[in-house]
């Protein structure tokens, strides 16, 4: 074979090979992690699914539990509108009388951060932490911190928030409260 071929020859097979790894990548060849979704959906349609807003979401506070001056609630956020991702921390924002703000520190606890994907009717969640009895600088009867009434739920990248009853004890140790990223499925504390 004369030279000039065999380079074509050489040329083109690369060109093969290189088109074969380019369509494996495409296609989801090759290892990744696996994203936590609350069901199964098609790569496409995961990929394509826009953040979930505030808007398309009820909230709700499940599962309070309490023991040795410890209190959890599990927060949980239930899609209502289309197709959507969510993922990382809730913000929080404690309510008192009236809907004035009161107190609140949010302590993100460290924890891997997933992408769910919901559709209409799945739920996502993430059980919150606080202390239930004062810190030694605040109230030691009475209440340790204004009761709150209600508390403003912000999804993760969001700045609008859902506002759902708090039926629950102040949150002494000054609104501090943990919070671990959201994962799919609603998780007990």
């Amino acid at each position: 074979m004369p030279r000039a071929s065999r380079r074509r020859a050489v040329v083109a097979s690369v060109a093969l090979a290189g088109a074969g790894l380019l369509s494996a990548c495409s296609s989801g060849g090759g290892t990744a992690s696996p994203s936590h979704t609350a069901t199964t959906v098609p790569r496409r349609s995961r990929a394509q699914a826009p953040a979930c807003h505030a808007a398309q979401l009820r909230a709700s506070l499940q599962m309070p539990d309490a023991g040795a001056g410890q209190r959890y609630v599990t927060v949980v956020l239930a899609d209502t509108g289309g197709l959507c991702q969510i993922g990382g921390y809730v913000g929080l924002q404690l309510l008192g009388a009236g809907g004035v703000p009161i107190p609140t520190l949010v302590s993100r606890n460290a924890g891997p951060l997933v992408s769910v994907t919901l559709q209409p009717g799945e739920k996502a969640s993430a059980p919150l932490h606080w202390a239930g009895i004062p810190l030694s600088d605040e109230a030691q009867s009475g209440p340790c911190e204004p009761q709150p009434t209600q508390v403003q739920i912000t999804p993760p990248g969001q700045n609008q928030s859902v506002t759902v009853a708090w039926t629950l004890d102040p949150v002494c140790g000054h609104g501090r409260i943990d919070v671990p990223p959201l994962v799919g499925g609603v998780r007990t504390p």
